[in-house]
């Protein structure tokens, strides 16, 4: 669905399923999924080129597998609060009650930086740049 029709939360959705589709593919564990802390610098030593500096080397176990699955399940759980808000505004009470809570306006904002982090993908629109708190709180 990667339109210009897609609502942001189903664009991200799409972003979250393809991170976690190679991260399932690099620990070639599709259905137990992968032990956590299986990576670690001394792990990543070589490339085609020969061995990987040390800080490059920190920086991929960092994008271990395990915790990018961890972070695509954090980011599909916003985006899915974010949906169950959205479905209820219909219901003027609830609605109005969750504007003045401040819910909408921080799940809004939660939504515009998560789409930030794929800025660079295809179908990103720049009305879904991240603002500001205080940009989105404005914005009603």
């Amino acid at each position: 669905m990667t339109t210009s029709t897609a609502t942001i939360a189903e664009w991200l959705l799409e972003r979250i399923a393809e991170d976690e589709a190679v991260a399932l593919a690099a620990t070639h564990q599709k259905a137990a999924g992968p032990s956590h802390g299986n990576w670690n610098a001394d792990s990543v030593m070589l490339t085609s080129g020969g061995l990987i500096e040390r800080a490059d080397r920190l920086h991929i176990a960092r994008h271990d597998p395990s915790r990018v699955l961890a972070t695509c399940k954090v980011h599909r759980a916003i985006v899915e609060s974010y949906q169950s808000f959205a479905a209820v505004r219909s219901d003027d009470e609830l609605a109005t009650r969750l504007t003045a809570s401040g819910a909408t306006a921080g799940l809004d904002f939660a939504l515009r930086a998560l789409a930030s982090i794929y800025r660079d993908a295809p179908g990103f629109r720049e009305e879904w740049a991240g603002l500001t708190i205080e940009q989105t709180v404005s914005r009603g």
